[in-house]
């Protein structure tokens, strides 16, 4: 509501767009996406990003790892 999940919001979610028009690898695209989010050079940044939760899994997530950047 309000935007709270894009870019921008207060909780960004899905900031590598998913697996559309990639290769699927059971979910290494997300972390590195995630790893881009915390280098500061993914396409789609959020802004001071400093941690980053990345689930994976068929329907219900079997699998999240917790980055965080260095200090």
């Amino acid at each position: 509501e309000g935007g709270a999940l894009e870019i921008g919001g207060r909780l960004p979610v899905n900031t590598g767009g998913g697996g559309l028009s990639e290769a699927y690898v059971h979910g290494f695209n997300l972390i590195t996406e995630g790893v881009k989010q915390l280098r500061g050079t993914s396409t789609a940044q959020v802004p001071g990003a400093r941690s980053c939760l990345v689930t994976a899994g068929e329907g219900v997530p079997t699998s999240a790892l917790l980055l965080t950047g260095g200090a």
